[in-house]
């Protein structure tokens, strides 16, 4: 009876501790998909805005020309940072490179540096990481003196600025 009731409770401990794992593993799976959901909410909303700015007749690089900016690098070259660089493509503005921790990660036909990388000389550094800008930002001022924009705040300027209008 003894022996019994010793493999009942190692039976229930092991039920339990592989419970809590599992708890903890979903915990965490849901905490990634929260992160995941957020971030492309995030990347909606921003292309949505520069999607109505453009609509409107405002373009990126009539703003960024009439802030003097005429070399910009851009800051995440996935989703946003790729459409950036096409949009740019063929105006006024040369985008002259691009950031990004994972170095191989975009189709441009553009040089990506790493963020710990020697950084070239550009007029404008445009984050277009939704949900890290402010670390981003605050991490390259450090480095660099030269104006760092999100690109929320370059769409916001487009809009805001009435003679962006063809």
């Amino acid at each position: 009876m003894f022996k019994i009731t010793i493999f009942i409770c190692i039976g229930v401990i092991i039920l339990s501790v592989s419970s809590y794992i599992n708890l903890i593993k979903t915990d965490r799976e849901l905490d990634k998909a929260i992160i995941l959901s957020r971030k492309h909410f995030s990347m909606f909303y921003i292309m949505n805005n520069w999607l109505q700015a453009k609509q409107q007749g405002k373009y990126m690089d009539i703003y960024l020309k009439k802030r003097g900016f005429q070399k910009v690098a851009i800051y995440g070259m996935h989703y946003i940072g790729e459409r950036l660089y096409y949009e740019l493509e063929n105006t006024e503005i040369k985008v002259v490179y691009g950031i990004d921790k994972n170095k191989d990660i975009s189709n441009c036909p553009l040089t990506i540096y790493s963020p710990d990388d020697k950084l070239p000389i550009a007029d404008v550094i445009i984050v277009t990481t939704p949900l890290y800008h402010y670390s981003v930002k605050r991490a390259l001022r450090e480095v660099l003196n030269v104006p760092i924009i999100s690109i929320s705040e370059a769409i916001e300027g487009m809009e805001r600025d009435i003679d962006n209008i063809d």
